[in-house]
């Protein structure tokens, strides 16, 4: 990407990002739908539990791999391109990490005393 680009060349970079966000917040959603489902059945069908539990693992190690990527690539790449408050984003994304089930810094940049270590923590979302 040139300086002279702009968001708006929706070039394949930016489709990708685009299409991760949406793909993320869609599993988010679903997720949240699922179990504001649970919680009012209060109980998980025994039939539905091993499969949900993947689902939320698999959703928190995409979300997990996607801020690193955009937290040690993306955004040192884009920041002389494109302003944007991206140690905010970064930020947000080290304060995700708890809910998500990691422990430890996220990103190599991240000096916080999270560590990106799982803690089984799909249970927790």
């Amino acid at each position: 990407m040139n300086k002279n680009s702009t968001v708006t060349d929706m070039s394949p970079v930016v489709e990708g990002l685009l299409r991760i966000h949406k793909i993320i917040s869609r599993g988010l959603s679903i997720s949240i739908r699922k179990c504001d489902k649970y919680l009012v059945k209060q109980n998980i069908p025994s039939g539905e539990i091993t499969g949900f539990s993947m689902y939320l693992s698999s959703l928190k190690w995409v979300t997990h791999a996607h801020h690193l990527s955009e937290d040690d690539i993306v955004f040192p790449c884009f920041k002389d391109l494109i302003e944007a408050p991206y140690n905010l984003l970064k930020d947000d994304h080290n304060a995700m990490g708890p809910h998500i089930g990691l422990t430890g810094p996220v990103s190599s940049g991240d000096t916080s005393d999270q560590s990106g270590q799982a803690s089984g923590g799909s249970e927790r979302i």
